[in-house]
């Protein structure tokens, strides 16, 4: 099922320019990070806005970012002051896939989607069955573990939980010889994310959540007036989400 017409369809249905990356897509990819994802697909640009745990803005076609509408299970990303969106809310191993629509059919979601809409889907099938444990570590002392669990817990119920934790040195984004020499821009983020949902019939269904994370990062606040100065920034957040659905097919075939 994709996201094309705010409402399931199956692909074969779906007449809007519609990609969609699985899990498995995903896994493929050895992606890192959203963006790693984002920057595969087609008439998108990612610009960052310095190093790990910062935000960043996404361009589609040309547009601005403020004409990109990014969804999380349906739900509007909000966005830093500067319009950029902190991507760093949950490990990437948490995805199950993520629908992107661009075009004009985009704009059925508003005036912010007239270049296109990136909807991240972090919700399991209601029947899904599996767990998965990760751990990684590279360069730049870069470490990171994910745990994931999936598993019915009745009839027509679900739940969700994810927990994830990673921390790199970093490196210098922004060199400049003389004044920040041998900085290290680093990255932490510990971010947890539990959903339930249960299906009451077969057109009524609810969810609710909770998202919690907190995301420290380095970055450089040099000049040639104030000298070297490097700062960190930290960012938390603890949501909830609350959602009941009902579906309907309008036109039986």
């Amino acid at each position: 099922m994709v996201t094309a017409n705010r409402f399931k369809q199956i692909d074969g249905a779906v007449l809007a320019q519609t990609v969609t990356v699985t899990k498995e897509d995903i896994k493929r990819l050895q992606a890192n990070s959203l963006f790693d994802v984002f920057r595969t697909l087609p008439s998108v640009e990612v610009a960052q806005y310095g190093g790990r745990g910062q935000s960043a803005s996404i361009y589609v076609r040309g547009g601005s970012s403020s004409q990109v509408l990014v969804l999380v299970d349906g739900v509007r990303m909000p966005r830093a002051i500067m319009g950029g969106i902190d991507f760093n809310q949950f490990p990437i191993n948490s995805v199950e896939r993520i629908d992107y629509i661009r075009g004009a059919r985009a704009s059925i979601y508003g005036s912010e989607a007239i270049s296109g809409v990136i909807n991240i889907i972090t919700r399991a099938p209601i029947n899904d069955d599996s767990g998965r444990v990760s751990a990684g570590y590279g360069s730049n002392n870069h470490k990171k573990g994910t745990f994931v669990v999936s598993k019915p817990v009745g009839e027509g119920k679900h739940f969700k939980g994810v927990l994830g934790y990673e921390k790199t040195d970093g490196f210098n984004v922004k060199p400049q010889p003389g004044l920040n020499d041998g900085d290290e821009h680093g990255f932490e983020t510990l971010n947890l994310k539990l959903g339930y949902q249960q299906n009451f019939s077969d057109n009524l269904s609810g969810y609710v959540g909770v998202s919690a994370y907190n995301n420290e990062y380095d970055y450089d606040n040099s000049s040639i007036w104030s000298g070297h100065e490097k700062k960190t920034g930290e960012v938390e957040y603890v949501g909830t989400d609350l959602s009941l659905e009902y579906n309907k097919d309008v036109y039986p075939s």
